[in-house]
């Protein structure tokens, strides 16, 4: 196999980690106005809710904006504050090195995203600045997510006239990245708890 002429990463699990920041009882109350069992509880509510009018629209994996359902269930709390709450992101190890590494050899690279808003400030965080891909699919920007088919030729066009073949998906999850890249013709690179050194090694291997 050659070097891709493009490559697409998936955000969290593969250029970003989440770990848990547990917070107590008396930090709910204070900084979300509600106990986080009452919280969460009320959010997969207006989720699911959400979720089911768009499926009879005919969107068969829908997204939602995430603004609209915490205004929904706790009014006045910033939503940004409600999504990190109770997590801290980190960047996964190698993500540096490896984006570097392909702009440097001027592989130009793109975003696909299962995502909300506040996704672009957790990478600029992580010192991978948004403006720095060619492409991206962000599910909240578009209304659909991944392992939806279209997430998938929406990448293929974008890419045109590069096949999918000579492009390769980075990602974490076997049943949203993974299979449905493969079903759509594309190469694909699976992250695991090594992060992405590993995603190095071998596109070095395929450079030689």
């Amino acid at each position: 196999m050659r070097l891709p002429r493009a490559v697409v990463f998936d955000i969290y699990g593969t250029l970003l980690r989440c770990e848990p920041a547990p917070r107590s009882g008396a930090d709910w109350q204070r900084e979300i106005g509600q106990s986080r069992e009452a919280f969460l509880a009320r959010i997969q509510a207006e989720i699911a809710r959400r979720h089911a009018r768009s499926r009879q629209n005919g969107i068969a994996h829908p997204e939602v904006q995430w603004p609209e359902i915490v205004q929904a269930v706790a009014p006045g709390v910033s939503p940004a504050r409600a999504a990190r709450f109770e997590r801290r992101t980190e960047i996964q190890p190698g993500a540096l090195a490896v984006l570097d590494w392909l702009r440097a050899r001027n592989v130009p690279l793109g975003l696909v995203s299962n995502a909300q808003a506040y996704t672009l400030e957790e990478l600029a965080e992580c010192s991978i600045p948004p403006e720095g891909f060619a492409i991206r699919f962000l599910s909240y920007e578009r209304g659909f997510s991944k392992p939806d088919p279209g997430v998938f030729r929406w990448i293929a066009e974008a890419w045109a006239p590069f096949s999918p073949a000579e492009i390769l998906i980075v990602g974490d999850r076997e049943d949203n990245d993974i299979q449905p890249a493969r079903a759509a013709g594309f190469a694909t690179w699976q992250v695991t708890d090594a992060g992405l050194n590993p995603l190095l090694d071998w596109l070095k291997s395929l450079d030689r």
